[in-house]
């Protein structure tokens, strides 16, 4: 374990110590050739465009894959740069704030952030425990070297992340109520029996229930968050606004359906820089799939049915 985490860590210094155009230039030739070589991830990102804009011609869904992978790749920089870079060099990396005073206007009350995968979701947190009393929602990685880092980074400015488990769930509304300000990322699908489908682009979409829940629960003040990096990639733009809707005295099938148009605004703006190698749509309530490779996954699953019932 001890070994796993060395080599995990050396690869995170390597990234973190590597030259901003030589990480830039590599993540361009990996963009071209996944997009050349049409691979499964490539398959992925232009089922989702497709299904999002389907009114975008082939090419400018080709240009907006490469744009979006040759992000991605860089972004494991940035990443790295979260997670061991100095106090400093993460201040550095704001270059500009917007809406910050939506939070303060809060008077210390209970505020939760919703932050869409756009952009480097990892910074808007370091911003916000830099500035705030943060706290989080989160859900350990699976492997768990890689986990202790995340998790240890993610509390080094002195936010606090819980788990879901009921006892930290508790913990967390309490802190909440105490004028905590908690982020969320709203648009990832949750486990089943945790959400409802919810439209996204005028399809249906598996979307948390939890978001609703707690801002019912604790009558927090719902903001939306992003932090959006600037053409080389190397600083960014924190954006901190007000939803288009009162979320207040909305039913869930209404609240979710406007926070997911909102994201959709957001989205708009940067599309390049959102998460399209996300299987959003992977859960659909016809129980049909959308994904090529879940097809072919499901298609083996019912061979393999039909050959053991035979035998």
């Amino acid at each position: 374990m001890r070994f796993a985490q060395l080599i995990i860590r050396l690869f995170i210094w390597l990234a973190h110590l590597t030259p901003a155009p030589l990480y830039r230039l590599a993540s361009k030739l990996i963009a071209q050739s996944l997009v050349f070589t049409n691979s499964k991830t490539v398959r992925v990102i232009q089922t989702n465009l497709t299904l999002c804009f389907p009114k975008m011609t082939k090419n400018e869904k080709r240009q907006l894959t490469f744009d979006y992978l040759t992000n991605h790749f860089f972004m494991s920089k940035q990443a790295a740069c979260a997670w061991v870079g100095s106090r400093s060099q993460i201040e550095a990396k704001f270059a500009d704030v917007s809406g910050q005073s939506l939070i303060h206007e809060n008077n210390g009350k209970a505020t939760i952030i919703a932050v869409p995968h756009i952009g480097n979701w990892e910074f808007f947190w370091h911003w916000l425990q830099l500035n705030f009393e943060a706290i989080s929602l989160y859900s350990p990685a699976s492997f768990k070297p890689l986990d202790n880092l995340i998790l240890n980074a993610r509390k080094r400015f002195g936010g606090q992340p819980f788990d879901t488990r009921p006892k930290s769930l508790i913990r967390l509304i309490k802190k909440l109520k105490q004028g905590g300000v908690m982020m969320i990322l709203p648009d990832q699908a949750p486990k089943l029996g945790s959400g409802i489908y919810s439209p996204f682009y005028q399809h249906p979409a598996y979307t948390m229930t939890m978001l609703h829940k707690l801002v019912e629960n604790s009558g927090a003040k719902l903001l939306l968050g992003s932090c959006i990096a600037n053409d080389k990639g190397n600083e960014y733009s924190i954006v901190v606004e007000e939803p288009e809707f009162n979320p207040q005295d909305l039913t869930l099938e209404q609240f979710n359906a406007k926070l997911n148009h909102n994201i959709e605004t957001i989205i708009e703006r940067n599309p390049a820089q959102y998460l399209w190698g996300y299987k959003r749509f992977k859960r659909q309530p016809t129980g049909s799939e959308l994904y090529l490779d879940e097809i072919k996954r499901r298609e083996k699953r019912q061979e393999k049915q039909q050959s053991r019932s035979k035998n």
